[in-house]
C-alpha cells in the first residue's frame, strides 16, 4: 500500500477494501474510513499515524470492521 503504516494496519486496510471499503489519505497523516454504503459514503473513522503502532487504536479499527460484518 505503500501509506506508511505498520503491517498491521497494512493488514486492516486490505481486508477493508476487500470488502468494499474505502481507506483515504487525508492531510499529512490521517486514514479516513468509509463503509460500502450504496447511498453515498458513511463515515467509519478517522486514524492518525502518530497512533498507529497503538494496539487500542488497532483494536478500535477491528471493531469497527467488525461492526459492519467484515471478518478480521
Amino acid at each position: 500500500m505503500g501509506l506508511g503504516t505498520d503491517s498491521d494496519v497494512e493488514k486492516l486496510i486490505r481486508i477493508a477494501k476487500k470488502a468494499g471499503c474505502q481507506v483515504i489519505v487525508s492531510g499529512s497523516n490521517h486514514l479516513k474510513w468509509y463503509s460500502p454504503e450504496v447511498d453515498g459514503k458513511r463515515k467509519l473513522l478517522t486514524t492518525s499515524s502518530l497512533t498507529f503502532r497503538d494496539k487500542r487504536r488497532i483494536n478500535r479499527i477491528k471493531k469497527v470492521l467488525r461492526s459492519i460484518d467484515i471478518e478480521i
